[in-house]
C-alpha cells in the first residue's frame, strides 16, 4: 500500500536531485536493489548501477523528464516519471 507524501526530507531530496539532474545526489537515495521499468521488460533496471547508468545515458541523449508522483510505502518509495525525448516521439532510438 502506498500513500501520497508531502515534500518531507527524502521526497524533497529525490525531487531536488532529479530536477537538477544531479546523479551524485540521487545515487545514495536509491536502494541497491532498486527497480525501474516493468518487471517483465528485459530493458528494465534491477539495481542502483543500472538506474544511474540509464539515467546518465538518457540525459546525454537530451531526454528530459519530470516526477509525476511520489508515494511512500511500507518498504520504500514509488516514483512515477514522465520522459520527454528531444525528437518528440516519446520513445528511445534503441
Amino acid at each position: 500500500m502506498t500513500r501520497p507524501i508531502d515534500d518531507g526530507s527524502i521526497a524533497a531530496q529525490i525531487r531536488q536531485a532529479y530536477s537538477t539532474r544531479n546523479l551524485d545526489a540521487l545515487a545514495p537515495l536509491l536502494a541497491e536493489d532498486v527497480t525501474w521499468g516493468d518487471p517483465g521488460t528485459p530493458r528494465g533496471c534491477r539495481n542502483r548501477s543500472d538506474v544511474l547508468a540509464t539515467f546518465s545515458r538518457l540525459m546525454a541523449d537530451g531526454v528530459d523528464g519530470e516526477i509525476t508522483e511520489l508515494s511512500q510505502g511500507n518498504s520504500g518509495m514509488l516514483c512515477g516519471l514522465a520522459a520527454h525525448w528531444p525528437d518528440g516521439t516519446g520513445k528511445p532510438d534503441r
